[in-house]
């Protein structure tokens, strides 16, 4: 029914008459209150489950056979699980966050030996039983490693967030050749050689890369408006990294990082990091994402120190979300 005159007109007789009223239902609206209350504690879920407010429903729950006791992590699982399957048959796209986030939880898990291969977990065949299971499993595992330090990521600790300064600070290091970490000229080479796969005249040589320096928050030409957020410079070549995490490239800033790069005078070229598409690509410009950066420190990890091997771990845990 429309909104106009007739409807109202409509609408007033429907409710004078007394019968039942129709309603109106945009494109796109939500489904019922019940769908939205059971997802939200859906991702209350997966957030953490031991943080679940979950309690019967109205409906649960018969007249007078009320109850104010906490359901405990069984109750908890019973009634999760037996509203997920419904969510399932309601509306599978918008849980899709949830089963991400549960399997995240468990490959982390797997990926760290606490558990069987969970890849072949089908999250929508789950019972309370084989999840709790699977929980009380992984809780002995877990306790230790938090107080053996083996669950800790130096780079969380550190406050990277989604600071595009301050991660892209850890990726220069990672980056510089003559960097503390001891990786040489792997990580540069390995990322370079990835970006310029169609481009290889792009690419320096090894012995060039040797000596390069790497800079951050360089400002071309003495700009006071520019910053280049990492700088790849050798004696015949001249690399500049724009590194986006959330935010968009200003307006025509990468074609003034690419002016200000040519004008330099050596062979010269620009990365742009970001899991967007840029409005435009200047000449010369290759665009990586996070999962590139990700696919260089676990390649380069395979060869490096133990301790180095478990920073460039976390940092690639770290950025994987990116």
């Amino acid at each position: 029914m429309s909104f106009g005159p007739t409807g109202c007109a409509e609408k007033r007789r429907a409710k004078e008459d007394g019968r039942p009223q129709r309603r109106r239902r945009a494109a796109g609206s939500r489904a019922a209150v019940p769908y939205h209350r059971e997802y939200r504690r859906a991702r209350m879920f997966a957030q953490g489950l031991s943080r679940v407010p979950i309690k019967p429903m109205a409906d649960e729950t018969a007249a007078g056979d009320r109850t104010d006791r906490s359901p405990d992590l069984k109750d908890r699982l019973a009634i999760f699980l037996s509203r997920f399957q419904e969510l399932r048959v309601v509306r599978p796209t918008q849980i899709f966050t949830v089963v991400i986030r549960l399997r995240h939880y468990l490959e982390e898990a797997r990926r760290a030996g606490l558990t069987p291969n969970v890849a072949q977990v089908n999250l929508f065949s789950l019972t309370a039983a084989k999840l709790s299971a699977t929980l009380d499993q992984l809780r002995s595992p877990l306790a230790l490693a938090r107080t053996s330090g083996a669950a800790l990521n130096i780079w969380r600790v550190a406050g990277l967030k989604r600071n595009e300064v301050r991660n892209a600070a850890v990726l220069a290091w990672f980056l510089d050749p003559k960097g503390s970490h001891g990786l040489g000229t792997a990580c540069i080479y390995h990322l370079l050689h990835e970006a310029f796969r169609d481009h290889a005249d792009w690419l320096p040589g090894e012995p060039s890369l040797a000596n390069a320096s790497v800079r951050t928050e360089l400002r071309p030409q003495g700009s006071d408006t520019d910053r280049v957020d990492i700088a790849m410079e050798g004696d015949s070549f001249l690399i500049f990294m724009e590194v986006k995490i959330d935010a968009l490239e200003g307006v025509n800033q990468l074609l003034r990082y690419a002016a200000a790069a040519r004008a330099i005078g050596k062979s010269w070229c620009l990365l742009y990091l970001s899991s967007r598409q840029p409005k435009q690509l200047p000449p010369k410009t290759v665009q990586i994402t996070w999962r590139d950066v990700v696919a260089t420190l676990q390649a380069v990890a395979i060869n490096a120190s133990p301790f180095t091997r478990q920073l460039m771990s976390q940092f690639a845990s770290h950025i994987r979300k990116f």
